[in-house]
């Protein structure tokens, strides 16, 4: 994967219990070779849940801004 992720690539899911927005993105997404402490170092969690398979949730009020940090940290092109 080199394409860069937009804010079309995340599905809005429920918020976490204090009410902040979550996006899930599935891992097929994702750059094969990204290791845990890179994918922690630009705020990427495992989803947990059932409901849409492996991929990873990141919270965020800006998704725009996260995106485009995201990419950053990976050096997506």
């Amino acid at each position: 994967m080199s394409e860069q992720l937009t804010p079309d690539s995340f599905l809005r899911v429920d918020g976490d219990i204090y009410g902040n927005p979550r996006y899930y993105v599935p891992v097929y997404v994702l750059p094969d070779d990204m290791s845990d402490k890179l994918r922690l170092s630009v705020g990427l969690e495992k989803y947990r849940g059932k409901k849409y398979g492996a991929g990873f949730i990141v919270q965020s009020y800006n998704l725009e801004s996260t995106c485009k940090f995201i990419n950053d940290g990976l050096k997506l092109k």
